[in-house]
């Protein structure tokens, strides 16, 4: 009996210090944050950020989609390219480059990287869209804190991952069982997700990336086009996949981080940067549909 107890005192210990540990997190970002921070119901160690966090088939699958694309799948020189893919999903807690709010094609044995540090943004966006149906005050909310936490953009770590997840009052358990809004919160980060992958596809399916050919070594205007064209591809292929009706907030929400990140670095000049400024990109995407910008509270940037 005896041993029992010591058990069960170990465990309420442990629960105990978690506990403070969310609360701790919550009254630091409610002060950092404006003191707007809803109560959250406690959830088990563990289930949120295994939410954040998805498994590599979840990521698989997506990678798929594009593979089934009809822009891929119709095409016989795209889907050569893209079957030989070795995707790679970046997630060791050891290495700091799993934070990374990034994803990349690499020369050289058509690889395709995606990092820890994006994903778990995509699923705040997508969790925050889902508790908005679909555009409002929290995913509104989500946009200020990235902007007011500009290093955030570029590389976040699970911790402050779920730090931003409570602080924005989304609900964890509420996600988990309200099957409408599990649904909307998982189409709208895959959205996300599905969109940066398939930018990078496009690198590997247009020739962009290949051992013959270094890719930050190529003349700096045919870079910029490649992205273009890449973003062209990443279009044509989400507009005919599972969660299309999404495009809009996928494709503002990862150029807005991008350019968030670039403006933290103070990148004021393009020259020696192969992709077009994001800051640019964001706002010229911003000025084609007013209307939606609006609706999802995307705002203009000002140029760093």
């Amino acid at each position: 009996m005896g041993g029992n107890d010591e058990l069960n005192a170990r465990i309420k210990s442990r629960m105990d210090a978690m506990n403070k540990r969310i609360a701790d997190r919550m009254a630091a970002l409610d002060a950092r944050l404006g003191g707007t921070v809803a109560v959250v119901k406690e959830f088990p160690d563990g289930s949120l950020e295994s939410w954040l966090q998805p498994d590599f088939d979840d990521i698989k699958m997506l990678f798929d989609y594009i593979r089934g694309s009809n822009i891929v799948r119709d095409n016989p020189v795209y889907s050569a390219a893209l079957d030989k893919v070795d995707l790679l999903f970046l997630t060791d807690p050891a290495n700091p480059e799993s934070n990374k709010v990034n994803a990349g094609a690499y020369r050289g044995g058509r690889k395709i990287t995606l990092y820890a540090g994006f994903v778990r943004l995509a699923r705040i966006a997508g969790s925050a869209l889902a508790a908005d149906l679909g555009g409002g005050a929290v995913f509104k909310r989500l946009l200020d804190v990235v902007f007011e936490n500009p290093a955030w953009a570029d590389s976040i770590t699970m911790d402050e991952a779920t730090d931003l997840f409570i602080a924005l009052g989304l609900r964890h358990d509420a996600i988990i069982v309200d099957e409408a809004m599990r649904h909307e919160a998982v189409d709208r980060s895959s959205a996300a997700i599905l969109a940066t992958l398939a930018h990078e596809a496009g690198h590997i399916a247009l020739g962009h990336v290949n051992a013959n050919v270094d890719y930050y070594k190529v003349n700096l205007e045919v870079a910029r086009n490649q992205e273009r064209q890449a973003d062209s591809f990443m279009s044509s292929v989400i507009a005919t996949v599972p969660f299309g009706e999404h495009m809009f907030e996928a494709e503002m929400f990862n150029d807005f981080l991008n350019a968030v990140a670039e403006k933290s670095r103070k990148e004021k000049s393009d020259r020696g940067h192969t992709h077009p400024l994001s800051v640019e990109r964001y706002n010229n995407l911003l000025k084609d549909h007013p209307d939606l910008a609006e609706k999802y509270g995307f705002l203009q940037l000002e140029s760093a």
